[in-house]
């Protein structure tokens, strides 16, 4: 999948948590399809203060 982009930062998806980098903000495709925001060893919504409703835009 292409990556998108969040709060202008352009965000690799990758297909598990434990794929992304640790410490990093990365996009994953959840299990009902949806992109979730995560970061491998923390809280994307602690660090990012994200929040279920922010717009996360896929880069063409």
């Amino acid at each position: 999948m292409e990556p998108v982009e969040y709060k202008r930062n352009r965000l690799s998806v990758v297909s598990s948590y434990s794929e992304g980098p640790a410490r990093k903000l990365v996009a994953v495709v959840g299990s009902h399809g949806f992109i979730e925001l995560a970061i491998r060893e923390g809280s994307a919504a602690k660090v990012w203060y994200a929040k279920r409703t922010d717009k996360v835009a896929r880069i063409s």
